[in-house]
């Protein structure tokens, strides 16, 4: 939660320095993805959409679906469960030599592209 926090930071201090300091947690995201991506997901709109509406993760249907710390860590830990259901092994097979959290982040894009907003 700290690193997400850190990197999610807007303002002059912050990774996002465009006007208005807007918070960066689509880029907080994407950087812990691309340093570890068995371990880190992407949450994007379309992830949003999908863990709201398989998940109940509290996210908004707006543009900015109010992403935070604490909900980053609770889709990570729906994720784990789901792979776990489904089978490590399993889940692999799906793509072969493609790190675990890239092959979720895949899914979750396809499943949350598919709403044209969060499902209640």
């Amino acid at each position: 939660m700290d690193a997400y926090e850190v990197l999610a930071e807007g303002g002059i201090d912050g990774l996002n320095r465009r006007e208005g300091g807007f918070d960066f947690h689509v880029g907080a995201t994407k950087i812990l993805h691309f340093i570890k991506p068995d371990v880190f997901l992407i949450i994007d709109s379309n992830a949003a959409k999908a863990f709201k509406s398989n998940h109940g993760i509290a996210f908004r249907n707006t543009t900015q679906p109010g992403y935070a710390a604490d909900k980053y860590v609770a889709c990570m830990e729906c994720a784990k469960q789901d792979i776990l259901d489904y089978g490590l092994d399993n889940f692999r097979l799906l793509e072969p030599k493609t790190p675990i959290g890239r092959i979720y982040d895949k899914l979750t894009f396809i499943t949350g592209s598919q709403y044209t907003s969060i499902q209640p």
